[in-house]
């Protein structure tokens, strides 16, 4: 586990960020490049994801659950929760969200 992880035995659902932050779920990294398969260690980790929750404090109305957005290499915390081991959770503040992605998915 790296200095910036926390490990929480609760569902990511049940954490309310404080503030003007936001909980994003970070897009599963890719498998393959081509025909190649990439191995875990040499993956890097997705800069997009999707709202999970929002603070009360959040201004732009574009970050509500559910949406899709893009932030910085660098930017937030990285929560694992143990109950969904394999998933990443990042906190993030509102001004560490780069863009909104498109919900159709284009």
């Amino acid at each position: 586990m790296f200095a910036d992880q926390v490990v929480i035995t609760e569902d990511a659902k049940s954490v309310i960020p404080k503030g003007a932050r936001l909980l994003v779920e970070r897009a599963p990294a890719e498998e393959r490049s081509g025909s190649f398969v990439i191995p875990d260690e040499a993956k890097q980790k997705t800069r997009h994801g999707t709202v999970i929750a929002a603070g009360a404090k959040v201004t732009d109305p574009d970050l509500q659950p559910g949406a899709r957005v893009v932030f910085g290499a660098f930017s937030g915390n990285t929560i694992r929760f143990r109950i969904r081991d394999s998933d990443e959770i990042v906190m993030l503040n509102e001004n560490d969200i780069l863009g909104v992605l498109p919900k159709d998915g284009r």
